[in-house]
């Protein structure tokens, strides 16, 4: 699970908007990113688009489900568990004073029922930053830093898998980054 922590997310998002609208002038109909599924020339451009991107951080969190203990391993526990790892990075990654409020936006990848779990154990962590949050859970496609985080996540996940490190060399050479080996 990856999570991208921007004072700016609209820049990011306008830079990646930017990567869209020139692979659209190139007649190529692309809706959004997705890493695993874009062609490598694209990949390049958004890797190469993270370079110019400032005040942007991401934090990756990955483990092996099959070493966890049975009850860690359900989408909710999962979530809930990478899920509170990203924001307790999100509340470190930057000073109190450079922002106003955090706005935490999750993949929609759990059920109604499922979320509410999650917010019982994200929400704790939230306010320990003692700033007002919004938490919402959206789609990916509606967001452009999500697709940027999927690229992150991605990357990570081709470099443990197939021992492929171009993309996860690209993208820690573009942005600050962090990540954690889950250990249980």
């Amino acid at each position: 699970m990856a999570g991208i922590i921007a004072l700016a997310p609209l820049q990011t998002a306008v830079a990646l908007h930017a990567v869209r609208y020139h692979v659209l002038a190139q007649g190529h109909d692309l809706r959004q990113f997705h890493a695993s599924e874009d062609r490598q020339w694209v990949r390049d451009a958004v890797f190469d688009s993270m370079r110019h991107m400032r005040d942007t951080k991401a934090h990756v969190v990955h483990g092996d489900k099959s070493q966890m203990p049975t009850q860690l391993q359900s989408d909710t526990a999962l979530h809930s568990m990478f899920g509170g790892s990203l924001v307790e990075f999100a509340i470190r990654a930057h000073s109190s004073d450079e922002y106003r409020q955090t706005v935490v936006i999750f993949d929609q990848a759990l059920t109604r029922s499922k979320q509410g779990v999650f917010h019982a154990a994200v929400k704790p962590r939230l306010k320990a930053l003692g700033k007002p949050y919004r938490l919402f859970f959206q789609p990916m496609i509606a967001d452009m830093n999500g697709q940027l985080a999927d690229y992150v996540a991605w990357s990570k996940f081709v470099q443990l898998e197939r021992s492929e490190e171009r993309p996860w060399l690209a993208v820690t050479d573009a942005l600050q980054i962090s990540h954690v080996a889950a250990d249980w």
